[in-house]
């Protein structure tokens, strides 16, 4: 400890804070902005950002606001003050009250830890430069932040054990990425592209169709071998999503029993993933409480158009703002899931919300009508074995994710100020 220094966080590090982009340029553009919204913690979430019209703007000059792979970048305004994301894959430019950091005297994987303490966390909340409509902070204030610096060699081999940590969550949260997008990719063949019934129609064979699609015999009678007129296989229906699931609504207030479990509001459900990562303390649920049980569907109801939709790993508490969706089969939960987790469903939920600056989905005589793609009971129940197992991965990765997680916060703040040497 006699080598670490105390020094201020601008004094190893340049601050940038992001550009102005003009909302009339955003679009459906090769070249991508990263807002506040795209930060969930711990990572940047690239597959949800909005693109830009380059052709307005001076590349050259903004490539000082670019960021990619490595990097890390903070929320400096709004309800979500301080949270810091990293990018993993990709490239895109921050746009404004986003900061980027760019370290000069110090190990970049280092730093990111330090960012990521309480502390920190601490520092910006009772350091809010203004609070006249929403919480903000200053680049300058932040980089007043001090902190103990250690050895660069040091720097690298705390790095290095909580990088370790992080390598393994990375990898657990890749394979669960896979798994959904491989649920999704058999949710649009079965159900909305109806490969196995066009193909059967074709005059393709049992084993040919069993080998393309990965089936089995008992599987594939399942299917007509025709559609309709209306372009349906022969026998299905389309569901209304009200006849598949409920809206629970089991409200409770604050006791001891909400406080012994999970609690888990709109901002811990990831955009755009079916994995529950992240939940908070229980004593922190307070108002607006509903509980929700294993295996429910949670779908984010305030401004709905984030896309935040994941199945429920354990009993817990979330708010109002979010629906909790409950197969009435169990045997329909996989259809129900991947059906409210569609596009055409995100976007159904966004044009009949109501509410302006904060609009909420509603869901009786709203989205409890929202046609469902054209399926089969029998069918839907495959399709729910079909998934089973991977869904069942998808929660066991989550769990060690949360495990490694918490093992690397206990480390943390005993790494960072030398109660552990190394």
């Amino acid at each position: 400890m006699a080598e670490w220094k105390t020094i201020k966080l601008g004094e190893v590090c340049n601050l940038i804070a992001g550009y102005a982009f003009k909302s009339c340029d955003f679009g459906d553009y090769p070249k991508k902005v990263v807002k506040i919204t795209n930060i969930e913690p711990p990572y940047v979430n690239m597959q949800a950002l909005t693109g830009f019209n380059d052709k307005n703007y001076d590349i050259k000059k903004l490539e000082k606001y670019r960021v990619s792979s490595g990097d890390y970048i903070l929320a400096m305004t709004g309800a979500t003050i301080g949270k810091i994301g990293r990018i993993r894959l990709g490239s895109a430019y921050i746009n404004q009250r986003v900061l980027k950091f760019c370290p000069k005297k110090i190990d970049n994987d280092f730093l990111f830890y330090i960012l990521s303490m309480n502390n920190f966390s601490k520092y910006i909340i009772n350091n809010i430069d203004s609070e006249s409509a929403q919480a903000n902070i200053s680049a300058s204030t932040i980089g007043k932040y001090t902190f103990p610096l250690p050895p660069l060699d040091v720097q690298k081999r705390i790095a290095g054990i909580l990088g370790a940590l992080d390598d393994r969550i990375d990898v657990l949260r890749r394979e669960n990425v896979v798994l959904e997008q491989m649920a999704q990719a058999v949710f649009q063949s079965w159900f909305v592209d109806f490969d196995i019934v066009r193909a059967k129609a074709d005059g393709l064979s049992a084993s040919e169709v069993c080998g393309k699609y990965r089936i089995t015999p008992e599987l594939y009678a399942l299917f007509p071998s025709a559609l309709t007129p209306d372009g349906i296989p022969q026998g299905w229906e389309k569901k209304k999503l009200g006849e598949l699931v409920q809206n629970v609504k089991k409200s409770v207030k604050p006791s001891v029993e909400t406080e012994q479990k999970p609690y888990v509001p709109i901002d811990c459900i990831a955009t755009k993933s079916l994995t529950l990562y992240d939940f908070k303390e229980g004593k922190e649920a307070q108002s607006s409480l509903i509980s929700f049980e294993p295996h429910d569907i949670l779908f984010g109801a305030m401004r709905a158009y984030f896309h935040k939709v994941c199945i429920a790993p354990f009993a817990g508490t979330t708010r109002s703002t979010v629906f909790c969706l409950r197969p009435k089969k169990l045997k329909d939960f996989s259809f129900a899931l991947l059906s409210v987790f569609q596009n055409r469903c995100i976007a159904y939920a966004s044009q009949n919300s109501k509410g302006t600056t904060m609009p909420y989905a509603v869901w009786d005589n709203n989205l409890s009508e929202y046609q469902t793609e054209a399926s089969a009971e029998d069918v839907r129940t495959a399709f729910n074995e079909y998934l089973e197992n991977s869904f069942n991965k998808m929660m066991v990765n989550a769990q060690q994710i949360r495990a490694l997680s918490a093992t690397r916060d206990a480390l943390l703040p005993k790494l960072m100020s030398g109660e552990i040497e190394v």
